[in-house]
């Protein structure tokens, strides 16, 4: 499926959506200017550099970590 207007595009890999930039697929989700990537194991967010996973979040330039228990 496809919207000229949203930018809509669907198929067996996964959901792209141009005006947001959100790509979607069985490894995760990866998401426009703000490049945020989901998958099962942790989570990646643009410039501010977040990773986020079961077992620890590291956050920004001063890349400090915190446990998760």
């Amino acid at each position: 499926m496809t919207r000229s207007i949203e930018g809509v595009t669907r198929g067996k890999e996964g959901v792209t959506r141009n005006k947001e930039g959100v790509t979607r697929n069985k490894e995760g989700v990866t998401r426009g200017k703000e490049g945020v990537a989901r998958s099962i194991e942790d989570v990646t967010r643009g410039k501010e550099g977040v990773s986020t996973s079961i077992e620890d979040v590291a956050r920004g330039k001063e890349g400090v970590p915190i446990i998760i228990q």
